[in-house]
């Protein structure tokens, strides 16, 4: 098995077309893009930087004005994702994604599963959505809710799911793929073989396992210790096994390779170690692709190559078209210091799935 598979190899390839674009001085726009559609969430997980007060959201007609400008740059998949709850979205997350639907982009959102109505899931099956991927991080119901802050939400995250299986069955629906995405903790890592037992159980296509990304205090409680993390790299080929004698896919494989990323320049270190590549071309030789395959936007409007830059970007949605942006001065800045090797301080906390995709490109 190739070391770093990326399960999306379609996404993975549409990226290098456009990176070869650029490479031979061919603009291009963005192959993805991602939507926090708002900054709030119903949940308090244990894992989780985001701590807003005040709810920030992008209005249905801006987003609705910049999904239509991505898709004239020739955006191809559009993520909805958090940030806070996309489901929590006052103005109506289902109507976004009909929109995205109805341009033919392909449609991917994550959500913790727990606001869903059966109308909700009737209605994302009727479009054609094509994924849909829950955040569940035990099998157990009270592990999972001590980790997501509040009783009740395994519950509520399994019906869910348990809601999709039905109405693509009512419907003669092969969409959307259903996912879980686990976020791996020293709470969890002896138990993943039970999520994917779970996961067969619910007609679940794929898990997408994650590397805890530290960004606080309160999250090194959940930080696997160095015995644990011997421990988790022994356990790591049965639930392989398990999950391919079920049919599950999964990323578990690429946890061979899981670097602890504690200052950008190691990352790059990284990269390049790993990579073989005999060329001239200084973008085939970037750390990051990010700034020439992807763009986030955030629910107060600010946009960059990626959630993390996002979070430091001047850039807003409110006082720029998104083609002025892209191809504007600030995203040039950051293609040319990613080019010299000036990472930013919050690629350290690049994650893992991500690096792995960049070592595809």
């Amino acid at each position: 098995m190739n070391m770093f598979k990326i399960i999306n190899s379609f996404q993975t390839g549409g990226k290098w077309a456009r990176i070869l674009k650029w490479s031979h001085r061919e603009k291009s726009g963005p192959y993805s893009m991602d939507i926090i559609p708002t900054n709030v969430c119903n949940l308090k997980c244990r894992m989780c930087g985001a701590c807003y007060k005040n709810r920030v959201e992008l209005s249905n007609k801006k987003l609705v004005s910049t999904i239509f400008d991505a898709y004239t740059l020739g955006t191809k998949v559009m993520t909805i994702t958090g940030g806070g709850e996309p489901f929590f979205y006052t103005q109506g997350i289902i109507e976004i994604m009909k929109t995205i639907k109805s341009l033919k982009i392909e449609g991917h959102i994550t959500t913790n599963g727990t606001l869903l109505t059966p109308k909700d899931v009737q209605k994302i099956v009727e479009i054609d959505w094509d994924e849909i991927t829950f955040s569940l991080d035990s099998a157990y119901p009270q592990m999972h809710d001590y980790i997501r802050g509040v009783k009740g939400t395994f519950k509520k995250c399994v019906n869910s799911i348990q809601l999709f299986r039905y109405w693509k069955k009512k419907l003669r629906k092969n969409k959307p793929l259903l996912k879980i995405n686990t976020v791996i903790t020293n709470k969890n890592y002896n138990n993943l073989e039970n999520i994917v037992r779970l996961a067969n159980n619910l007609s679940c296509d794929e898990i997408s396992f994650q590397t805890l990304i530290i960004t606080d205090n309160k999250m090194k409680k959940l930080e696997l210790k160095k015995y644990e993390i011997v421990k988790f790299q022994k356990l790591i080929q049965n639930v392989e096994l398990k999950s391919k004698k079920l049919n599950i896919r999964t990323n578990l494989h690429d946890f061979i390779l899981n670097p602890i990323i504690e200052k950008p320049e190691q990352l790059y270190q990284f990269l390049l170690s790993k990579r073989k590549i005999y060329t001239k071309n200084n973008l085939l030789l970037a750390p990051c692709f990010e700034p020439w395959t992807s763009v986030v936007i955030h629910s107060d409007g600010r946009v960059g190559p990626c959630p993390n830059i996002t979070e430091i970007s001047t850039e807003n949605i409110n006082c720029s078209t998104l083609n002025q942006i892209w191809y504007g001065a600030s995203f040039n800045k950051i293609r040319k210091n990613i080019l010299k090797r000036k990472l930013f301080m919050y690629c350290k906390n690049c994650c893992l799935p991500k690096i792995l995709e960049n070592l595809n490109i």
